[in-house]
């Protein structure tokens, strides 16, 4: 096992360049100040780099600003290249965020999504906000975010 820092990898990474759709998944500690700014820029590299690759980008839903921030960037990155790619933005509550309180809300960052992804997710989300909320107060957002 290596002790690299994933920007550092997915920037030297040359196996996926031989793969027609590599996976990248992005998972940052988000322990920085700026770790969205990061993230967005570095998907964006990783991106020019490998436009026909699926990219699943794991979030914590901490300020609204900033996850929809970081959507629309990464959606403007995707629709940006050639060939344009998709974006599909999924995030789940477990309950409503308290102020100062425990993370309880993620979100993932879904570019160029498998072609059925979103109509299972819109089957099977449903089903999951009762029990995986707490107290029956889950719920769940599944859109196309707009560059």
């Amino acid at each position: 096992m290596v002790d690299l820092d994933g920007w550092i990898g997915v920037a030297g990474l040359r196996a996926a360049q031989r793969a027609a759709r590599p996976l990248v998944l992005i998972d940052p500690s988000f322990e920085q100040k700026d770790e969205f700014e990061t993230l967005a820029d570095g998907f964006a590299e990783a991106y020019a780099k490998w436009p026909t690759g699926s990219y699943l980008i794991w979030y914590p839903v901490k300020s609204r600003r900033a996850t929809d921030t970081l959507a629309r960037l990464v959606a403007g990155a995707a629709a940006a290249s050639k060939p344009a790619g998709k974006c599909l933005r999924l995030e789940f509550s477990a309950a409503p965020q308290a102020a100062g309180g425990p993370l309880t809300s993620t979100g993932l960052l879904i570019v160029n999504p498998p072609w059925t992804l979103a109509g299972e997710l819109k089957t099977i989300l449903p089903e999951l906000e009762k029990p995986l909320g707490q107290g029956g107060a889950g719920q769940f957002r599944l859109e196309t975010p707009k560059p």
